[in-house]
């Protein structure tokens, strides 16, 4: 039998800022997004931006 997994624990953030993160991902990746953003922002009631 394999040992029951550990519990993760955070501690606080030490910094909270805020960056901007780009990345190049293939076209099947961006299709997935945009497939997932759609029903997403209905269930949310808010626009999505799968990221163009």
């Amino acid at each position: 039998m394999s040992a029951p997994p550990k519990k993760l624990r955070l501690g606080p953030l030490s910094n909270t800022q805020t960056i901007k993160l780009a990345f190049a991902r293939p076209a099947r990746l961006q299709a997935d997004l945009d497939r997932y953003a759609a029903p997403h922002a209905q269930t949310c009631g808010e626009a999505v931006d799968a990221g163009r």
